[in-house]
């Protein structure tokens, strides 16, 4: 058990640096064009994505938009379930 509490406190820092260093990146409100590059999935596979609800914190206002820092740690970690 405490293994595993390590290794998970682990890959949660290095998730944490990850995002850190990569977030400079991209914009803080990412497009579908940002989540078609970081993905490198086609633009029409990220908005049926989105529209099934399998992209978290996600929101339509002028086009879709999802929090960058959000998005990234979700991705990197494989919390977003990707299957269309």
């Amino acid at each position: 058990m405490k293994k595993r509490q390590n290794l998970d406190e682990t890959l949660k820092e290095t998730m944490i640096k990850f995002v850190k260093d990569n977030r400079h990146k991209y914009p803080q409100s990412l497009t579908v064009s940002d989540l078609s590059e970081i993905t490198n999935y086609s633009k029409n596979s990220i908005y049926s994505l989105l529209s099934q609800g399998k992209i978290p914190f996600a929101k339509k206002l002028k086009g879709w938009r999802v929090p960058r820092d959000t998005f990234l740690l979700c991705w990197y970690s494989s919390e977003i379930d990707t299957s269309i």
